[in-house]
């Protein structure tokens, strides 16, 4: 079934067919034969899309702990549903992407002019060395507030300040940057892709292979579209992922782990390592200091 073929709601009947008495010139978005011209077909991508935007939002403003507990009949609906809709507007998508990209960094650059901490030397410091385990409690504290929740790149810079020492959280955003785009600004850092994966283990064990200490971003696309950005960290042995947004750890049991990535596309992945590299003042467009309690 062609993406505009499908069944017909009430509503779109009545676009579709008319009542009777209704003339052919009021319908706007149909040809005579009944198919949709060239404004029919993008309003009706735009409603897909709208639709998508809306549901990944609705997702990106839950906990990892709650997301991966609604895994059921419902969800499965939606997830089909949705996966036609991005069919319907994949040539869209392609154009807006690119248009989408340049928007973003401007408006990073626009966050840079007016960001809070001007520059590293007025950066407040944390008067001890905190583990990533107390910071991602504090990183995103009005987590999920309005501006909260698309925030995701800001979080894991917050994270990767952190542990070089600053005192700093994420700012708020109303919108999400293409992490790529964000990390080669703010800490001249080159994503690097993982490769196809066949289990989440595999993913942790590629980390593990930067060595103790290391850390980073990480960037997981979601099966049902949509990216999110994550702090891990090679400390004591092991690699942990840390989810800055919502403030919780991603891997504190195998299950949970293997819940998380049960949402993930593996084939997708990508990393960014942040201790190696010096931030850039436009890591600091991404924080600002900590509210006073």
């Amino acid at each position: 079934m062609g993406p505009y073929d499908k069944p017909f709601s009430p509503q779109e009947y009545l676009m579709h067919y008319g009542v009777k008495g209704m003339k052919w010139g009021v319908r706007r978005y149909q040809n005579k034969d009944g198919t949709l011209t060239k404004a029919g077909k993008e309003r009706y991508s735009q409603n897909q899309q709208d639709g998508v935007d809306s549901f990944l939002k609705s997702v990106g403003s839950k906990k990892v702990s709650e997301l991966t507990g609604s895994v059921n009949e419902d969800l499965a609906i939606q997830a089909v549903t949705y996966v036609s809709a991005f069919a319907a507007v994949l040539a869209v998508k392609a154009v807006q992407n690119r248009m989408l990209r340049k928007g973003r960094m401007k408006e990073l650059d626009r966050l840079n002019r007016e960001k809070d901490i001007k520059d590293f030397d007025e950066c407040p410091r944390l008067p001890r060395k905190m583990k990533a385990e107390e910071s991602v409690k504090v990183t995103n504290p009005d987590y999920p507030d309005l501006g909260t929740t698309m925030n995701c790149t800001f979080c894991t810079t917050a994270m990767a300040l952190r542990e070089k020492g600053y005192d700093v959280q994420a700012t708020k955003v109303s919108d999400g940057f293409f992490s790529d785009d964000f990390f080669k600004a703010t800490f001249n850092s080159p994503e690097v892709k993982m490769g196809r994966k066949k289990s989440g283990q595999a993913v942790l064990d590629t980390l593990s292979q930067t060595g103790d200490g290391s850390y980073g971003n990480l960037t997981v696309a979601w099966k049902l579209g949509g990216k999110h950005s994550l702090f891990w960290k090679n400390e004591g042995g092991r690699t942990r992922i840390y989810d800055g947004q919502s403030g919780e750890e991603i891997t504190q049991s195998p299950s949970k782990t293997r819940s998380f990535m049960d949402f993930v596309n593996l084939k997708t992945i990508t990393y960014n390592r942040l201790d190696n590299c010096e931030p850039t003042t436009y890591a600091l467009a991404a924080v600002e200091r900590p509210k006073k309690m």
